[in-house]
């Protein structure tokens, strides 16, 4: 049964948990092209296609895993055609919601032992409750979310809205184009 933004519980805990600020560096990994600070909602593990979000990480290595990933899942091979591009992006005073405290992502209903090991076509049973915190997030006016990334030991910053991105990230810093083979 999916759950709506009508999960009392739910609502309740994420409006419970503490705000804080997040100032730094993050990372995106774009086709050659793409604005990186461009959010989308590409109905990922932090959102339901419902609104936008900008997907960041907070290392340049963090950001090469994710992309990684999910080229992988796409084809046995990165094609040689599509260039990927590697971005610094400065944030100041985003607030966020801290989740990389997994016993935090417990309490919320997170299934942890199925984090990050669902394959991409079954992902969405993975990503069900994720895309519920961050609804309740969205809806509630939080800034972002700092989550572990299933991809790696790095942690995300997932930021919710482009007002929060055009206010709180300063000019992306091209980095020049990364090698992501597989």
């Amino acid at each position: 049964m999916r759950r709506t933004l009508r999960d009392i519980e739910l609502i309740d805990q994420v409006e419970a948990l503490p705000i804080e600020t997040y100032s730094g560096n993050v990372f995106r990994l774009v086709r050659d092209g793409r604005d990186p600070i461009a959010c989308w909602h590409p109905e990922g593990r932090w959102d339901d296609g419902t609104f936008d979000v900008l997907y960041t990480a907070t290392t340049e290595q963090g950001a090469i895993a994710e992309v990684r990933y999910h080229l992988s899942q796409q084809q046995p091979f990165a094609p040689d055609y599509l260039d990927y591009r590697m971005f610094r992006i400065p944030v100041q005073d985003v607030e966020v919601i801290n989740l990389l405290a997994s016993d935090r992502l417990t309490k919320l209903g997170v299934d942890l032992k199925v984090w990050g090991k669902s394959d991409y076509v079954s992902r969405g049973v993975e990503y069900l409750r994720t895309q519920e915190i961050a609804a309740v997030a969205t809806f509630h006016e939080r800034e972002g979310l700092l989550v572990p990334s299933a991809r790696s030991s790095d942690a995300n910053l997932v930021i919710l809205r482009q007002a929060t991105v055009d206010m709180r990230c300063g000019e992306p810093e091209d980095m020049g184009l990364a090698d992501i083979q597989l």
